[in-house]
């Protein structure tokens, strides 16, 4: 990693950092900050700890992301809401699953400014139509019950790269997750 003097600003870093704050001003004004984490950002590390993980509760971390999209079907959330892309609405065209997509090109977070291929791209975008809600759930949810890569690379549809490196990126995720989330599951 490298820091650079003339660098790009991370701009949903930043914007993550700002929410922070601003989240902090209300916590210490007395407000109880409720999280919107759920159990496939959790798992994946796909969160930032001091940034949207920071919550006073987090009451759908349980819950796999398609498994909150059944739960706001229930309470009658309008479909044009429930079926749009997840997205941390930090930058134009923001969509959760291409980020993941470069996240399991490269073998976990970006940590630094970089170009791409045209090749890679390619690649990225690649895996990315490989993937929707349910698939990556239920791909997450089989690695997290001990199903081998290979049973579920089967199962799935999935190119076995794939499969391993999201089973790589739960165990590096690891280190973020905090030991309450052991005992609420």
């Amino acid at each position: 990693m490298s820091f650079r003097v003339d660098g790009v600003l991370d701009v949903g870093r930043a914007k993550c950092s700002l929410r922070t704050a601003l989240l902090s001003t209300y916590q210490d004004r007395g407000y109880r900050v409720v999280g919107n984490s759920n159990r496939t950002e959790w798992l994946t590390g796909f969160y930032l700890p001091f940034g949207d993980g920071l919550a006073h509760v987090q009451p759908i971390i349980h819950l796999y992301k398609c498994q909150v999209a059944q739960l706001a079907t229930r309470v009658g959330t309008a479909p044009e809401v429930i079926d749009q892309a997840g997205s941390s609405g930090f930058w134009v065209g923001a969509e959760d699953l291409l980020d993941l997509s470069f996240w399991l090109y490269a073998g976990g977070p970006i940590r630094h400014e970089r170009s791409y291929t045209e090749d890679e791209l390619a690649r990225i975008y690649g895996i990315r139509e490989q993937l929707n809600r349910e698939l990556l759930d239920a791909v997450i949810d089989a690695l997290m019950g001990g199903v081998s890569a290979e049973q579920i690379a089967a199962d799935a549809g999935l190119p076995i790269e794939i499969v391993k490196r999201l089973q790589s990126l739960l165990t590096s995720a690891r280190w973020k997750h905090v030991p309450m989330f052991e005992r609420v599951v």
